[in-house]
């Protein structure tokens, strides 16, 4: 009985050693596959980072330039910007003020909505 455990012993020692000898390589490998992955992410990340940079560089949002020609050209805009300017300057000139030009701000940008609704949709393709 003795001769018999002690011969089960080995054999289970001799796969156990088996075994654990296969997981390493396979760890091993995967470890060299990860770095190779790795590596290739870091060389595809500066490729779509510039692909996104020129896409961003030719759009430009035909809005803004509506907004700033509505605000140079239209009357009412016009008037609306010099009202805000001289607000802006009033509140920045006092150090103890409660006064705010969100009026004149609110009045601004709906007045220039209104002037670039008027054209947008013939822009927007």
């Amino acid at each position: 009985m003795n001769n018999y455990l002690s011969n089960f012993l080995s054999k289970l020692s001799k796969k156990v050693t088996i075994n654990a000898q296969q997981e390493d390589e396979a760890n091993e490998e995967n470890e060299a596959n990860n770095k190779e992955d790795e590596a290739n992410e870091e060389e595809d990340q500066p490729k779509i980072e510039n692909v996104q940079q020129e896409a961003e560089e030719d759009l430009v949002d035909p809005i803004d330039i509506l907004r700033e020609k509505c605000k140079e050209t239209n009357k009412k805009c016009k008037n609306l910007v010099e009202k805000l300017e001289s607000c802006t300057k009033r509140v920045t000139s006092r150090t103890n003020t409660t006064e705010t030009c969100v009026e004149e701000m609110a009045d601004l940008v709906h007045a220039v909505d209104m002037c670039v609704s008027k054209d947008l949709f013939k822009k927007l393709k």
